[in-house]
């Protein structure tokens, strides 16, 4: 994607942190039963919010991920297919790991999602109003989990049936652990009143480590 080493230091360096104690979701983590995910505004004292990006998620509810649930003193937490995991996301399919910025430390100290949790898919925001031949802008923080998996990591955006697709080298852009994030930005056009947003990994299906995605928003592209 032609990014350089320059630009993947300087969002490690916004981000504030060293990196993690080196072992992946798969390695070590937490999960929550189906219970406990009904309700993410009753959060018990073992349980903690993520942080919300500063400057929002545009006209989606919770793109950040704020709403999601951490066990405290755990990293991350695996999420199964029709699992909600905040307002307005659900797993597609397979399985997904909320990660807590003390182990991947992304920019503004939000959560991210690795797409290949305990097996690869992804995850889709519910239908949001939009205006039929009318641009989309979808903002995010990619990177790629390094301690296990392919060392490129695919990642495939999705809405109003068109799609991109966008890769992360671990060797030449480094990996969340290590705080490297980059600002992507894709647009689609809206052929509906409705559009769904997807983002799925398109690694193999045993990876593991996955695409990391953080700070999702969509706004409507100036004109």
């Amino acid at each position: 994607m032609g990014r350089s080493a320059a630009a993947v230091l300087m969002v490690a360096l916004l981000a504030g942190c060293n990196s993690g104690d080196g072992i992946g979701p798969v390695q070590q983590g937490a999960s929550l039963s189906r219970p406990a995910l009904q309700g993410t505004s009753r959060a018990g004292p073992d349980f903690k919010h993520c942080a919300p990006w500063p400057s929002g998620s545009g006209i989606l509810a919770d793109g950040d991920f704020h709403g999601a649930l951490l066990p405290k003193g755990k990293g991350w937490t695996y999420f199964s297919a029709g699992d909600i995991f905040a307002r307005g996301w659900r797993v597609k399919k397979g399985s997904i790991a909320v990660v807590s910025p003390a182990i991947f430390p992304a920019p503004n100290g939000v959560c991210s999602i690795d797409l290949d949790g305990q097996n690869v898919r992804g995850i889709e925001h519910k239908p949001f109003a939009s205006v039929p031949s009318t641009s989309y802008s979808v903002s995010f923080l990619f990177s790629g989990n390094g301690p296990c998996g392919p060392p490129v990591k695919t990642l495939m955006v999705r809405a109003a049936g068109q799609s991109t697709t966008l890769s992360w080298n671990l060797a030449s852009e480094g990996n969340a652990k290590s705080g490297n994030f980059l600002p992507e930005t894709w647009t689609f056009n809206a052929t509906e009143t409705l559009a769904r947003l997807e983002f799925i990994s398109l690694d193999p299906p045993d990876a593991g480590c996955g695409p990391v995605v953080a700070a999702i928003s969509v706004t409507q592209a100036s004109r």
